[in-house]
C-alpha cells in the first residue's frame, strides 16, 4: 500500500481538519486485519507489518497531527 504524504494536507486517506469520527475510520481502513499487533490503540495508532506505525493526533474533535514512523524488524 501506497501512503502519499501530502503536507500540509496529510496522509493517505487522513486529512488535516476532518473530525475525529472521519480519522478513527480512516485510520482503522489503514488496519492489517490479518496481522492486527496487540500494540495497536484504536483512535490513536496502528502498526503495519512493515514496521510502520502510523500515528493520528485529534484536539477539539479534530484531526490535527499524523506521524508516520518506521521501527526496523
Amino acid at each position: 500500500m501506497d501512503f502519499g504524504l501530502s503536507p500540509p494536507i496529510g496522509v493517505g486517506p487522513l486529512r488535516i481538519g476532518m473530525d475525529r469520527q472521519s480519522a478513527n475510520t480512516a485510520l482503522d481502513s489503514l488496519r492489517v486485519l490479518s496481522a492486527v499487533s496487540e500494540s495497536e490503540r484504536p483512535g490513536q495508532h496502528v502498526f503495519r507489518t512493515s514496521g510502520l506505525m502510523i500515528s493520528i493526533h485529534c484536539t477539539r474533535d479534530m484531526l490535527e497531527a499524523v506521524e508516520r514512523v518506521f521501527h526496523h524488524l
